[in-house]
């Protein structure tokens, strides 16, 4: 929040309310230009601002208009970037009526609706449903992933029996080669007697590594 003016610095502004150019005005007021075209506004002066016919057409509309449109209808309906709507309605206070405010509102409360009708939402689902199908299918052959989706495929048993083979036992994965579901062992690994067991609940794979 910028520094609150003085009496003086106001009745400066006020005094010299319409005069040219006006970030002359402001420097010798000791104020910003926000601040200097809000004293503008609120006192009726006559809204140019620095840089031509062009903008000041553009501010005087938005001071008009945006009691009762929104900055996207503004802009839409001026040709008037959007984001100048949004910075000359801060930089003066405005603000919307309470019934365009409703309306606005109504507007979006609308397109909620509209986002989350049951054909909508099932169409939303089927396609979600198909990216996890195929992300599985790559996860479990061992392909990369093409979004950012997270899974936990891998069954909390499984992944404990994994766990206790690659620390315990000193097996090993290289998951892009062999999967999730693959260890390797070598002359260092103390290889389980539990392997074809491991194999049948867990769904794991063993192959040797040879130097």
């Amino acid at each position: 929040m910028g520094r609150p003016i003085t009496k003086e610095q106001k009745d400066y502004l006020i005094t010299h309310l319409n005069d040219r150019p006006r970030r002359a005005v402001a420097r010798a007021a000791g104020v910003s230009m926000d601040t200097m075209y809000k004293i503008v506004h609120q006192h009726e002066g006559i809204l140019l601002r620095e840089g031509g016919k062009t903008k000041a057409k553009d501010w005087e509309i938005v001071v008009r208009e945006y009691p009762h449109l929104s900055s996207g209808e503004i802009a839409k309906k001026y040709g008037i970037n959007k984001s100048l709507v949004i910075r000359c309605a801060a930089s003066l206070g405005l603000k919307h009526t309470e019934e365009t405010k409703e309306r606005l509102r109504e507007q979006q409360r609308n397109r909620c609706r509209l986002v989350s009708t049951p054909e909508v939402v099932e169409k939303r689902h089927k396609k979600r449903a198909k990216t996890v199908r195929m992300e599985l299918f790559n996860i479990k052959s061992g392909m990369p992933q093409k979004t950012k989706l997270h899974f936990c495929v891998i069954p909390k048993r499984v992944h404990f029996v994994i766990n206790y083979l690659v620390r315990r036992r000193n097996y090993f994965r290289d998951i892009e080669v062999g999967g999730r579901f693959t260890l390797y062992y070598d002359e260092q690994t103390k290889r389980s007697g539990k392997e074809d067991y491991y194999t049948k609940s867990c769904g794991l794979t063993f192959e040797q590594v040879r130097n």
